[in-house]
Parts: C-alpha cells; sequence; structure tokens
C-alpha cells in the first residue's frame, strides 16, 4: 500500500497492538487497510486507502460477532482468525478481549503472510 495513500485515524484507548507488525503488515503492497475498533462500529485506530468502504467497522464487527456466535454453536471453540476470500478481495478479522481488528487485501494477497501478521497484531493488556 502506498505510504502517501494511507489516512489514519485514531482514538484515544488503553488497548494497544504491536507497532511493529503493524508496520510489517502496512508494509505489503497487497494490504489495503486495518481497522481497529470497540467491537461496537466504533474506530479506535484506522489505517487505510482513501476508497475504502464507508462502515467497514460496523461491518467488520457484525460479521466477527456472527462468526464468534457460530464457533460457538457447532462447538469448535472461540474464534481466533478469520480468512474471508473473495472474488476481488480478502479480509481478515481477529479479536483480543477489548479490540477487534480488521484487514482488508487484494484478492492476490499472501494469505499465509497475512495470517501470521495478524496472529501477532493485537497485545492482551495484563489485567
Amino acid at each position: 500500500m502506498s505510504q502517501a495513500a494511507i489516512a489514519v485515524r485514531a482514538v484515544k484507548s488503553s488497548v494497544s497492538w504491536n507497532d511493529e507488525v503493524l508496520k510489517d503488515l502496512l508494509a505489503l503492497s497487497y494490504v489495503r487497510g486495518v481497522i481497529f475498533t470497540n467491537g461496537k462500529g466504533r474506530v479506535i485506530h484506522a489505517n487505510y486507502e482513501a476508497a475504502m468502504v464507508d462502515g467497514f467497522a460496523k461491518i467488520a464487527d457484525l460479521a466477527l460477532a456472527a462468526l464468534g456466535q457460530t464457533g460457538v454453536a457447532l462447538k469448535v471453540g472461540p474464534l481466533e482468525v478469520s480468512a474471508c476470500l473473495y472474488e476481488q478481495g480478502v479480509v481478515l478479522l481477529s479479536h483480543g478481549s477489548a479490540i477487534r481488528c480488521a484487514v482488508l487485501a487484494d484478492a492476490g494477497a499472501n494469505l499465509g503472510a497475512l495470517l501470521n501478521h495478524v496472529r501477532r497484531l493485537i497485545r492482551e493488556e495484563a489485567p
């Protein structure tokens, strides 16, 4: 993703993520954006291309909640990372105790690299 095309939006929060992993993730040419939310559609921090869909945070939070409930209903455990592959892109969803994360990437993205980054992205705060 071109650094000139990235917009950054942040809201103060006690939740954190691994800045080095985020930097590496955003450096991948096929990543269009990374959004952190509070799980209720409110953006905590976002790095994205100007052309990203309005309302992506709310859509991602709803999808993450639905996928989480699916895991509970099917008795396969809590959701760790979800990878949704579409004709023209990839969406990865993940969460911590107080933060949600959505990554939007191009269809030709290296899924293994994306999964590796997303798994290491969210830092849990000590209670």
